[in-house]
């Protein structure tokens, strides 16, 4: 156990907040008149609905026409429309869905700065026929006169500030990156048939769930397709089919997606076959013998690795690991040559960079591979018959419930990595459903996990640079601007992979560093960065779902060097592949037999496997200092635990974050009053920053870290006081105060807020200034991007000498909303807070003592005799 213990924290008050201020109208809408002028033809199309059988039937054969059974799409312009409550006043009207994006201000809705995009609601219906008449006829009193029925005025806002109605159609279903890559594909194999997953608009009655499975699978054989599997997931509402589909049939959607299998109107989206983010093995990449050390054993794994299937065998495996391969995915791997990917996840989680000679962790590792083999040198694949999500959300529960007749698995794990992404379905701004299920099953197992970013391999072009020449001898800030530029002109592009914007795992981007030390620079090769303050140029970049902070948070993953790819303007470089000094080192298999060997790897996914070892170290010690001090844990809270003290442990720095903003300034145009966007994007690289693991296992004399867990309802805040070491009393050093809180939230899939909790610090009257610090210290993320995830993460810092008597307590207020409206009274949410006091080293301060003291008198004060 260390000598200095992380300490408890005492038992929070409770208080009940006061409800907010309603929020108004900033945005300005059209007269009555105008909204007749503009909508008035697309409503009186819906007197169809109850005209003649051949009236209706013409209106549900034209893909442009709202129509019975076919999703509407309301696009309103305002922040006060209460349209779940509108739907419940028109029978058959039936809520799937809503979102919120940034469109571009016209003549009719405008805020009062030019400029400045309106901030607009999607909201989506499926109406019955019934439904549209009722719909007509509200709109037809509105628009005569402004009237509407009594209790029907919640429809006025939503009428005062439509700005389309329209049906969901099917150049909706089919997004432009299903295009490119279907494009692509038949461009390569104009015969072959295409893999897609076929996304359901998810219906609240298993009816009407089954009638719309059965009109795609009708579709589908109309086209020549057929059905490879089916998967619904009702606690994020998801109902998806993998299809197989002929070229033609893919070839025609493309062409003329009016008359294709895209007209099916219970169909949300159409995307390729989900398509795991491992990178392509070398093959011949460099490698070299490594021992293992004993294991000291022991029988309940914290961490679980869902990815391919080790090598078990492997020197620095072997006996390391549990393995449970239900669906027998071993038999689809040709050579344990072809076992990369899992070989070095385990290898990275259970021992680390080999480079930094870590001892290995004491227990062993759960492992459930979801991928397989593809053939020799090519990276592994998900099943090409079963839903990637499926296979996850089968995966876990069987971890947490077991499976049919089989007990749990592991039911201690609380650690899940996902060192995947799905290269088919980068972040746009809607959650995917991976991202959905994520969210679902951490809240519902208390589980963390931790994902990778995802990595963007495509050349960089450096627009600044004339030549290979320049570049190799440009002075290191000017070849690191350079790169910054690149990366940050191609930000669009360089999006998550899906399920990295999961809001409650912890998403983790690959910092450009790792332990080894290069012997000697390759041919070409080029290192974009001195230092490792720094993503690397793979890592993919956020934000995350309503502009939150992602990547989360930084964790090695190679000094990713870059190649001539042309010499002269513009200069375009690629990612070179890891060597000795610029990858991770881990285990690894290129030839069968050689049990005994370690190659190097790069990129997020070995990020995320470190990320995962650290939160293994961290509640390693966070358990043996308990026990030694015979406090109890309450098991289910370790995930939070874990995912509040590495967020705890991260900060930017500033000889990153100064040249990265400046750049972005430059790139992007942004004034100096536009600090707030500048900080945001550089959000987008550094999440939270780099992790510093070793000031999570222990305090030090003069720096004091407390943690614990509380609970707290909507509405409530709770109220965390505790003394202040009374040596920082009078006097003028540096100090400073760290804060996080951490949580899984409950989601709520299809509502534009998503995230039923907020939990957010509070200012209170004196907040941390009686320490003597502002509350917030540069460089880090801004309030608005740190209160949008389900971490809050906080330093002040500062020198300012005040008076703390006996009498002076630290207040921290952690207060609950829910955004969405979905938690009851009556929902307890549990968090996890860590609060790190701290001085310099040279002041000798006693502050770990002095807290320590005075915590332990006050929690024993908190204990019923």
């Amino acid at each position: 156990m260390a000598d200095l213990p992380l300490l408890p924290l005492p038992t929070p008050a409770i208080e009940r907040r006061k409800p907010g201020n309603q929020p108004r109208e900033s945005v300005s809408a059209p007269s009555r008149g105008r909204q007749s002028e503009r909508l008035g033809p697309k409503f009186a199309r819906l007197e169809a609905v109850s005209g003649t059988p051949e009236q209706l039937a013409a209106l549900q054969a034209d893909p442009n026409s709202i129509a019975p059974e076919r999703a509407i799409v309301f696009e309103v312009v305002s922040t006060l429309a209460d349209f779940i409550a509108a739907t419940r006043k028109v029978p058959g009207l039936e809520p799937l869905g809503e979102e919120e994006i940034d469109a571009a201000p016209d003549e009719d809705f405008a805020t009062d700065k030019p400029q400045k995009p309106v901030s607009e609601r999607l909201y989506f219906a499926m109406p019955d026929q019934r439904a549209l008449g009722e719909l007509l006829s509200l709109w037809r009193g509105w628009e005569r006169d402004g009237s509407l029925p009594r209790g029907y005025s919640v429809w006025r806002p939503i009428f005062e500030r439509l700005r389309d109605v329209r049906p969901w159609g099917p150049e909706d279903r089919l997004e432009a990156e299903t295009r490119a890559i279907w494009q692509e594909q038949l461009a390569e194999a104009p015969a072959e048939p295409i893999r897609a997953e076929l996304e359901l608009w998810f219906r609240e009655r298993q009816e009407d769930r089954e009638a719309a499975l059965a009109n795609v699978e009708q579709s589908l054989t109309e086209v020549g397709g057929d059905v490879l599997r089916r998967a619904e997931i009702p606690q994020i509402r998801y109902a998806a089919v993998l299809a197989r589909l002929p070229a033609a049939a893919v070839r025609t959607m493309l062409e003329n997606p009016a008359v294709s299998l895209a007209k099916t109107d219970a169909l949300m989206f159409i995307r390729p076959q989900s398509l795991a983010s491992t990178p392509e093995p070398e093959v011949e990449p460099e490698t070299e013998a490594v021992d293992a050390s004993a294991l000291e054993r022991a029988n309940e794994p914290l961490a679980a690795l869902l990815d391919g299937l080790p090598v078990t065998e492997h020197i620095l495996l072997s006996g390391r690991l549990t393995v449970e391969d239900p669906d027998d995915l071993a038999a689809q791997y040709g050579s344990a040559a072809e076992q990369r990917h899992g070989t070095e996840m385990a290898s990275l989680i259970l021992h680390g960079d080999l480079d930094a000679g870590e001892p290995p962790l004491t227990r062993r590792l759960y492992v459930r591979p979801v991928l397989h083999g593809d053939g020799p040198g090519r990276p592994e694949v998900f099943p090409n018959k079963e839903l990637p999500i499926d296979l996850i959300y089968r995966a876990v529960r069987r971890l947490f419930e077991g499976e049919e007749s089989a007990p749990p698995s592991a039911p201690s794990v609380k650690l899940i990595n996902l060192s995947l992404g799905d290269k088919n379905r980068p972040f746009t701004g809607l959650m995917s459903p991976w991202a959905r299920l994520v969210d679902y099953l951490s809240y519902r197992y208390g589980a963390l996990f931790l994902v990778s970013a995802g990595n963007v391999p495509e050349p960089l072009e450096l627009d600044q640079i004339e030549s290979w020449s320049e570049l190799e001898h440009a002075a290191s800030e000017r070849r690191r601007d350079a790169v910054l530029r690149s990366v940050s002109m191609t930000r669009s592009q360089r999006s998550l992979l899906a399920p990295a914007e999961s809001l409650n795992a912890l998403t983790v981007g690959a910092l450009h560093e790792n332990a080894g030390i290069e012997a000697s620079a390759g041919t070409m090769s080029i290192d974009p960065y001195e230092d490792g303050n720094l993503p690397n140029v793979a890592s993919a970049l956020g934000l995350g779902f309503r502009r939150s902070i992602k990547p989360d948070l930084l964790f090695p993953g190679g000094r990713i060097k870059l190649q001539m790819l042309s010499s002269a303007s513009p200069v375009r470089a690629r990612l070179a592949q890891p060597r000795p000094g610029s990858g991770v080192k881990a285990a690894t298999i290129v030839r069968p037999g050689e049990l005994d060997r370690a190659g190097y790897t790069d990129g997020t996914s070995a990020a995320a496997a470190l990320a995962t070892r650290a939160a293994h170290r961290v509640l390693d010690a966070f358990l043996e200092s308990a026990e030694a001090e015979g406090r109890e844990v309450d098991p289910r809270d370790l995930g939070l635990i874990a995912k509040v003290l590495l967020v705890h442990g991260t900060g930017w720095s500033a000889a990153g974050s100064d040249p990265l903003e400046t750049v972005i300034a430059a790139t992007h145009g942004y004034t100096t009053r536009q600090w707030a966007l500048r900080r945001d994007d550089a959000a987008r690289f550094l999440g939270y920053g780099i992790c510093d693991v070793e000031r999570l296992l222990a305090c030090t004399e003069q720096r004091a870290t407390l943690v614990g867990v509380g609970e707290v309802r909507k509405d409530e805040t709770a109220v965390f006081r505790f003394p202040l070491p009374i040596s920082l009393s009078d006097q003028s050093c540096w100090r400073a105060v760290t804060t996080t809180i951490a949580w899984f939230t409950p989601v709520s899939s299809g509502h534009r807020f998503y995230r039923d909790v907020r939990l957010k610090l509070e200012d209170a009257s004196d907040g941390i200034g009686v320490v003597g610090v502002a509350r917030k210290q540069r460089p880090q993320p801004t309030d608005n991007a740190t209160f949008r995830g389900s971490v809050v993460h906080e330093r002040g810092g500062g020198q300012k000498a005040v008076t703390i008597d006996d009498e002076g307590r630290l207040e921290i207020r952690v207060a609950c909303t829910s955004p969405t409206g979905a938690l009851e009274n009556a929902d307890v949410i549990r968090f996890a807070l860590a609060v790190s006091i701290e001085a310099g080293i040279e002041t000798g301060l006693p502050i770990f003592e002095e807290v320590r003291s005075a915590i332990g008198a006050q929690i024993g004060a908190q204990i019923p005799i």
